[in-house]
């Protein structure tokens, strides 16, 4: 989801508004979303056994082919299972 110039605006003029130490516990909470959300994403048995073919556990070790690999080997994953 892309930010309208109008919400970069407003974002931007929020964070502005933030104190150091505010700013410091705001990015520990997004850095522990992204791994919870990364984590998350591992879980599924299918990309499980996508990324243990490649040596992997973790969906943030994969670089942008490898997310693209992924995202068309579940897409293939999904259509078996539809049909």
């Amino acid at each position: 989801m892309a930010l309208s110039d109008k919400d970069k605006k407003d974002l931007a003029e929020a964070l502005m508004k933030l104190s150091p130490a505010e700013l410091d516990r705001l990015h520990d909470r997004l850095k522990e979303t992204k791994r919870s959300l990364e984590d998350a994403n591992s879980a599924f048995p299918e990309t499980q056994s996508f990324l243990r073919q490649r040596g992997l556990t973790n969906v943030s070790q994969l670089d942008a082919q490898g997310l693209e690999d992924l995202r068309m080997h579940l897409e293939q994953v999904l259509a078996k299972l539809g049909s």
